[in-house]
């Protein structure tokens, strides 16, 4: 029916989180921020943002793609989205990106706020965003060197069945399983990742357990896989490619 503002909704359909390819989610959020701007519409503008700023974040230009996450943040706090869902998945990129930088303090500031705006209005609903929130803070946490932190959210999140996203529950094992390798206890984290050796998500763990038990090549083998799957992804591509060198 040619250019409307749902056109923009679906260039972002897909959570910024499990895209694979980076360089494809930048020509969606492009998109989406013209439309958005074509049709005036305040909620789609902000979900562009986000998206557009997980990506530039992802392919290492930092700087750039947190200021676009910061903008879109400061739209939500001014009140201009009210949409729950446009909000959840907003606050999920946000997260994502936070936690790809390692940023303890940004994580932390912007689960305040998630808590803020939605979480404590609605009785901690979306399941799924407060999941991702302990995730995303578990994670950081694993590599700030605050492990017990960070294992007691990572536990808690996996708890009574897991997350309310399967791939969250993923997510979960992944870096509970960095934290076992950063304990030294290899078994334990291959035991976590064994289940799951098809996913992106415990690609690092997974060929940094085959190093630790003297298997070079399946670790290689691991890691160029995966890094063949991400495209233009700077940030999730530098631990398996250290694990190559």
């Amino acid at each position: 029916i040619g250019p409307c503002v749902e056109w923009g909704y679906w260039e972002l359909a897909r959570l910024a989180c499990d895209r694979l390819d980076v360089e494809d989610l930048a020509r969606c959020a492009d998109r989406a921020l013209e439309i958005a701007a074509a049709f005036d519409d305040p909620a789609l503008h902000v979900r562009a943002l986000a998206d557009s700023g997980v990506a530039l974040v992802s392919s290492g230009a930092v700087r750039l793609g947190l200021a676009r996450l910061d903008e879109a943040l400061a739209c939500i706090a001014a009140g201009e989205v009210h949409d729950q869902v446009v909000l959840g998945t907003t606050f999920c990129a946000l997260l994502t990106a936070a936690e790809r930088i390692g940023d303890v303090e940004r994580v932390e500031e912007w689960i305040a706020t998630i808590r803020e705006v939605l979480l404590d209005a609605t009785d901690g609903r979306p399941a799924v965003l407060r999941s991702h929130c302990s995730i995303a803070l578990g994670g950081v946490l694993v590599h700030a060197g605050r492990w017990s932190e960070a294992e007691d959210l990572l536990q808690t999140s996996l708890a009574g069945g897991g997350p309310a996203r399967a791939t969250h529950r993923v997510d979960a094992v992944a870096r509970l399983a960095s934290l076992r390798l950063v304990q030294g206890k290899v078994d334990e984290a291959a035991a976590l990742v064994a289940p799951f050796e098809d996913h992106l998500a415990v690609a690092a763990p997974l060929s940094a357990v085959h190093l630790a038990r003297g298997e070079p090549a399946l670790a290689a083998a691991v890691a160029r896989r995966s890094v063949g799957r991400l495209v233009g992804d700077a940030l999730r591509a530098a631990p398996l490619l250290l694990v190559l060198v």
